[in-house]
């Protein structure tokens, strides 16, 4: 005789669960041995270029590099070349925050304007409101950031006069110290917004239209084509079954955009002239500073790989259908 499953194993059944059988261990050890990875790469191919100052210390190579694992160990980046008895952790720590608010903000706000936009354009599909927004949608993705940057440059503050491009350079205006203020967010903002701006438009393209295909997608799956024959509501169907379905495909692609804006921080902040690790990279180049070089670098690097370390591991918690254990 068949016995049904008590409703507590039928509620513990949907509890999402992390992968089990070494693959969560396999994932970590993925990531660390990539992080590894680039910090070993970058360590050799960065010694071939000219530095300001010597760095072997009297070491051979190899015993650089053994000292460098064992200083990054203790969390230890050096001192910089240029800033002669600067740590580099010191200097990485005072830019870094910059540019997680930007990237995070700029991110933050294209997947919201892009996952709703992108769901009314998958319902008014052929309409005026999806034609334009897919052109315009088209046409950023088509658009190289560097050239993306200097058109905001260019046409918003030299041609039309949008702001002042002067009044834009650094994360903050002189004398103003960080602090739980009006006015300190407001300086943060006033110095912030065209970095965020870039970073949106940059990405707002794929949320869209992944968003877009998602929906159309799942309007056309069958208990979508059933709930409108039982007389649900478009308001209904949208907010229980199609929005968070057509979502899950959207979220794999957060990694990537994360990638793409720590790359085009590199790009944006030199335009902008916007203080933050994206050109303090460019700075290090410029100058030879390996120590500085190899820090942010890393940095970016690290977190790229473990984004996408928690998109694999989370992503259980957010497709039931994915689920594994």
């Amino acid at each position: 005789m068949s016995r049904r499953p008590t409703a507590a194993k039928t509620a513990a059944s949907r509890i999402p669960r992390w992968p089990r059988d070494g693959r969560l261990l396999g994932s970590l050890a993925r990531a660390l041995f990539a992080i590894w990875f680039v910090m070993t790469l970058c360590f050799f191919l960065f010694r071939l270029l000219p530095a300001e100052a010597p760095v072997a210390d009297g070491h051979s190579l190899p015993g650089q590099y053994f000292a460098y694992l064992g200083q990054l160990a203790r969390g230890d980046f050096g001192t910089s070349l240029v800033s002669r008895g600067v740590p580099v952790g010191r200097i990485i720590a005072a830019l870094l925050p910059w540019t997680l608010f930007t990237v995070g903000t700029g991110l933050l706000l294209s997947f919201a304007l892009g996952v709703a936009l992108g769901t009314l354009a998958g319902y008014w599909r052929g309409e005026t409101f999806d034609t334009v927004l897919s052109a315009f949608a088209a046409l950023t993705l088509g658009v190289p950031q560097a050239i993306l940057g200097t058109l905001l440059v260019v046409y918003g503050g030299v041609r039309w006069g949008l702001f002042d491009i002067s009044a834009q350079r650094g994360a903050l205006s002189p004398g103003v110290r960080p602090e739980l203020s009006l006015s300190f967010l407001g300086d943060l903002l006033a110095h912030a917004w065209l970095p965020i701006l870039a970073y949106v438009l940059m990405t707002f393209g794929y949320w869209f239209l992944l968003m877009k295909n998602a929906t159309t997608a799942v309007l056309e799956e069958d208990y979508v084509v059933q709930g409108r024959a039982r007389g649900l509501t478009d308001e209904r169907l949208a907010l229980a079954y199609v929005g968070r379905n057509a979502v899950l495909p959207v979220t794999t692609y957060g990694a990537i955009a994360l990638g793409s804006a720590l790359g085009g921080s590199v790009i944006f902040e030199q335009i902008f002239v916007y203080r933050g690790i994206g050109l303090l990279l460019t700075e290090s180049v410029n100058r030879r500073d390996l120590p500085v070089l190899q820090a942010a670098f890393l940095i970016l690097a690290a977190a790229i790989i473990l984004s996408n370390l928690a998109t694999e591991l989370l992503y259980p918690w957010i497709d039931p259908r994915v689920r594994s254990g």
